[in-house]
């Protein structure tokens, strides 16, 4: 199994890689509703035409490639009892890739909707201060693009974070799944001043494969999972760890 540096590395990677791509999608949110709001004035109807394609393909990017690479890595580790690793068979990685690259249109869809949301509302708070000031429209479309190109980057780097834990995790489940062997999962917790204290708690809490553990009163397959709600998973560090079952 990897080591704690192995794996906060190799997170590392992958988020350094994607971030950007994040927020760009963001900032193309953003101009989908300066332009709204160019043609209409309505905050309303600037916010609504917001759709979530750009973030959606970024992030099912984020998920296929971070998640098949801890996928492998669980398969590999799980399987061969040697120092160097076989090449999952071709039938078994398509099946884990092809849940990674939907995971977002799917099992994660929820977790989308509510990226959007955050920029609909962020964009009604800013058009309706605009409103409220006075400002014209010329004004407020500059108001607005200086807001949006603020918020991106922080915005982007809890987005990638998150997302990229919860990909590595995901990746690594299935990955475990697809070895066919008789094992038990447990939760790792980051033990540090910024890990939640639920995620303490639930330290090597231990379950079967096809169980949930159960983290701050929620069920969860693992760290990051959908299943869980936003405060137990923006920038969640803990990873999933296997063992035979007994």
């Amino acid at each position: 199994m990897p080591t704690y540096d192995q794996t906060e590395a190799a997170r590392a990677r992958y988020e350094n890689r994607y971030e950007a791509s994040i927020r760009r999608a963001l900032i193309q949110q953003g101009a989908q509703a300066v332009a709204m709001w160019e043609a209409s004035g309505s905050p309303e109807l600037a916010a609504a035409v917001i759709t979530k394609n750009g973030l959606q393909q970024a992030l099912e990017v984020v998920y296929e490639k971070a998640g098949d690479y801890f996928a492998k890595e669980a398969y590999d580790q799980l399987t061969t009892q040697k120092s160097i690793k076989a090449a999952p068979p071709t039938e078994v990685r398509t099946g884990w890739l092809s849940r990674l690259k939907n995971f977002i249109s799917t099992e994660g869809a929820q977790r989308l909707s509510g990226m959007v949301e955050t920029t609909r509302e962020q964009v009604r708070k800013v058009l309706s201060q605009v409103v409220a000031e006075g400002q014209s429209v010329a004004e407020g479309a500059k108001t607005l693009r200086q807001h949006i190109a603020t918020i991106s980057k922080a915005r982007a780097t809890t987005i990638i974070r998150t997302e990229v834990v919860a990909a590595s995790n995901a990746g690594s489940f299935f990955g475990a799944q697809a070895t066919g062997v008789a094992l038990d999962k447990f939760w790792i917790a980051t033990k540090d001043s910024r890990t939640r204290a639920d995620h303490i708690a639930a330290d090597r809490q231990t379950v079967g494969m096809n169980d949930t553990f159960l983290v701050g009163g929620y069920a969860a397959r693992y760290p990051g999972d959908p299943m869980l709600p936003a405060a137990q998973i923006i920038r969640c560090r803990c990873s999933l760890g296997y063992r035979p079952k007994s």
